[in-house]
């Protein structure tokens, strides 16, 4: 964390001082307030991560203590490699256009509440399409357990197959 502090602490630093110079150079208040918002999205993060590298040393702390393995990063040891960062790359969700579709409905139905109502016609058939269109999608995977019909039981909901029994 030590990295992303100082690099977050360096732009608000940058930022407060070209706020500075042009709080007094164009004496415009739209600016220099926006100056004053990318100042502060740089120091309260910046300051947070800080404080925590500072507290811990860079270690996570647990209920049941310090455990130095877990909570190191390579990019907090001078000493590091890249090897090292290197991890497990192969978990990726299943491709769907259904979440791009929901959001042109939301996107949409901002502009509905900004142009006029007329836009929300477009924006509510979008967003139900993507509704159910994405629910349906997830029930056609390859996942037995994914088309398995639902029933109730005394505990909740549970999956046909769970309570299936060997003849």
């Amino acid at each position: 964390m030590k990295v992303e502090a100082l690099f977050l602490l360096f732009l608000g630093a940058f930022f407060g001082a070209i706020g500075l110079v042009y709080w007094f150079w164009a004496y415009e208040d739209g600016g220099g307030m926006m100056l004053l918002g990318a100042t502060l999205l740089g120091f309260l993060p910046g300051a947070y991560y800080f404080f925590w590298h500072r507290r811990f040393h860079g270690h996570k702390y647990f209920v049941v203590g310090r455990i130095k393995e877990v909570g190191d990063r390579p990019e907090d040891h001078p000493d590091a490699e890249i090897p090292d960062g290197a991890g497990t790359i192969d978990s990726f969700p299943g491709s769907s256009i259904w979440p791009f579709v929901m959001g042109m409905g939301a996107f949409v139905m901002v502009l509905a509440m900004v142009f006029g109502i007329w836009l929300a016609f477009m924006g509510i058939p979008l967003i139900r399409l993507s509704r159910y269109s994405w629910r349906s999608f997830d029930l056609t995977l390859d996942n037995p357990i994914a088309r398995a019909p639902r029933v109730a039981s005394s505990d909740g909901w549970r999956t046909a197959h769970r309570n299936r029994r060997p003849p």
